[in-house]
């Protein structure tokens, strides 16, 4: 019998609730108005969003899914978002024709290459040389307006991880030349999700930013617990295996109900489980979640920290209760006060902590807390 949790993108009946959610968000979908969309690291926004892009697949919208994550130049933005639409409308529902013959004229500068791998037909888009990149963005949109003009739809342009493009040399003309796109089409919407939430939300509401008040802001969290437990026994349950609901409830409590860490403390717990999962399963499961994150992921985020900041993120693990300024906080740490708010805001535009209250911060994932605050495994 195959694990019944993944740890990875989820839709159908692998994918928890989140019914509000997805409901305001296809409802923002289907009025063709552009939503800023962030919430934590693995907090399950990808799926959230992929199942509503699979909601509205045969409705006369084109869904289009962009994910910016490994950009570090203008023209990885343009190859990304123009393969990301040439690949879509290839696999549009209401468009029957041949994928050559959908994509042939999609664009006028930019290639789309067909390659084969693996038996599969994988699309890329090539620039052409010294182009600049308001033509090619220029040739980009206007591909997918004629497109959907031609073909009586909409689109929905999800652009994941958009604060990425924050980092970029010459970011702002980015924002602002996509901005300008934005304002005149009835018949687009934008979903802009990222993880880094300060970044992100800085674009939307900075008054200095082109991309100021052009798109409803909205959140989301973890999956709550009442949520979450039936789908743990119920997955269980399906599988030919016993969790209790009380079972279930420890899972989900020992990683703070994130999303992640509940699907892979569940699927660790299963691995293990003959008949019945208990405590002891549980807490044996844990350990080896903490060393799997530990080898994959913890170490190279320390890594990557300056000395500063890895003193405050230890600090705010062990002392999530007191304010960074607080005497008792500075003085059991070794920190000032100046360094502590240098390195806080450095953190928070990382999205490693987030402030809990007014200068009280804990951090933003809890099983990284927990190997923060083990010292001997974590910095012997």
């Amino acid at each position: 019998m195959p694990n019944p949790f993944s740890i990875g993108i989820v839709t159908g009946s692998d994918f928890c609730n989140r019914k509000e959610e997805r409901e305001t968000l296809l409802q923002h979908i289907r009025s063709m108005q552009s939503v800023v969309l962030s919430a934590k690291r693995r907090i399950g926004k990808s799926s959230l969003v992929t199942q509503v892009l699979t909601e509205i697949e045969n409705e006369d919208i084109l869904p289009i899914y962009a994910s910016f994550f490994k950009i570090s130049s203008e023209q990885d933005f343009i190859t990304t978002l123009a393969t990301a639409i040439a690949r879509s409308i290839g696999k549009a529902a209401l468009d029957p024709r041949p994928l050559q013959e959908k994509i042939k004229s999609l664009f006028g500068r930019i290639i789309i290459g067909l390659d084969l791998e693996q038996d599969k037909t994988v699309l890329t888009a090539r620039l052409g040389r010294e182009i600049k990149f308001d033509y090619l963005l220029e040739d980009v949109m206007q591909g997918l307006f004629g497109y959907i003009e031609k073909n009586n739809m909409r689109a929905c342009i999800v652009l994941d991880e958009f604060q990425e493009i924050a980092e970029l040399p010459n970011s702002k003309n980015i924002e602002g030349t996509l901005r300008e796109y934005m304002q005149f089409r009835k018949d687009v919407c934008y979903l802009f999700v990222g993880s880094k939430r300060r970044l992100l939300l800085d674009m939307f509401t900075d008054k200095r930013r082109p991309f100021y008040k052009s798109a409803y802001i909205y959140s989301t969290r973890e999956i709550a617990k009442e949520d979450f437990v039936p789908y743990i026994v119920g997955q269980f349950s399906a599988s030919g295996k016993i969790c209790s609901t009380e079972t279930a409830g420890l899972i989900y409590d020992t990683v703070e109900g994130y999303t992640y860490y509940v699907q892979k403390l569940a699927s660790l717990s299963w691995n293990i489980t003959n008949t019945e999962c208990d405590s002891t399963i549980v807490k044996k499961a844990y350990a080896s979640l903490i060393e799997m994150e530990e080898m994959s992921d913890f170490v190279s985020i320390w890594n990557g920290l300056p000395i500063g900041q890895r003193s405050a993120l230890k600090a705010i693990a062990k002392s999530p209760a007191l304010s960074i300024y607080a005497k008792e906080f500075l003085l059991l740490h070794n920190l000032s006060a100046s360094s502590a708010q240098k390195s806080a805001l450095a953190l928070q535009k990382k999205d490693l902590i987030e402030e809990i209250t007014k200068n009280i911060y804990k951090v933003t994932d809890p099983v990284f807390s927990a190997w923060l605050r083990d010292s001997e495994r974590a910095f012997a």
